[in-house]
């Protein structure tokens, strides 16, 4: 809305400044991992369906505090591998932009 009252749209061009340019995506959903258990050692190659993944630069994932790297395999798929923890359950979390993980969780147990 501009300031007198009517509808402003903002430019669409980025290659202006594409610093200055935002994108946004739906959040994703994820459905279920595989497995849901691994060594303490970490490297278990750790399988997520759900829905509505995207391919990004920055993606992660979060196994309680320890992040590592999200691999995007295609929608409704995507991979990380373990880290090494100590032998507990923790909550799994992905981010897209490696800042804002998703609220959703799914548990894996070291």
């Amino acid at each position: 809305m501009a300031l007198d009252g009517s509808t402003y749209t903002p430019q669409q061009d980025c290659s202006i400044a594409p610093a200055l340019c935002f994108k946004f995506f739906q959040d994703p959903v994820m459905q279920k991992t595989f497995p849901t258990s691994g060594p303490a050692q970490g490297g278990t190659r750790i399988d997520i369906t759900g829905s509505g993944f995207f391919n990004t630069s920055q993606s992660l994932c979060r196994f309680g505090t320890t992040k590592v790297a999200l691999v995007f395999l295609n929608s409704t798929n995507v991979m990380c591998f373990a880290p090494s923890h100590v032998a507990q359950v923790v909550d799994l979390y992905i981010s897209a932009n490696g800042f804002d993980f998703l609220v959703q969780t799914l548990k894996f147990e070291f």
